[in-house]
């Protein structure tokens, strides 16, 4: 509690919505309020671990890309497309564009 007749400087994290703030929840992330006084919001470019957001974008600390509702992509959800030509290489295209080659042993008969 604020003593009465305190002075709280004006600002993002005072814990107060000031002008041009969405929210303040006194500089931390919460499930409805980023620590830069913003509203959660996936693809606003702000991982909030609180909301459940794993990644937003190029943020975050996903080895196969971000999805959409900012979760990390799992090995289970790349689809697998059918072998190329005699190598038997099968092309993979991940969230992001990433493009990783897989090759598969073919026996000769």
């Amino acid at each position: 509690m604020v003593p009465v007749g305190a002075y709280i400087q004006a600002g993002c994290g005072n814990g107060i919505v000031d002008a041009g703030e969405e929210c303040d929840a006194g500089d931390l992330d919460t499930l409805t309020c980023d620590g830069d006084c913003t509203l959660v919001e996936c693809g606003d470019a702000y991982v909030n671990e609180a909301a459940g957001e794993e990644c937003d974008g190029d943020l975050g600390s996903c080895d196969l890309g971000c999805n959409s509702d900012c979760t990390c992509v799992r090995p289970t959800e790349i689809p697998m497309l059918p072998s190329w030509g005699l190598l038997g290489v099968g092309l993979l295209l991940l969230a992001g564009g990433t493009v990783v080659f897989r090759r598969r042993s073919v026996e000769a008969s």
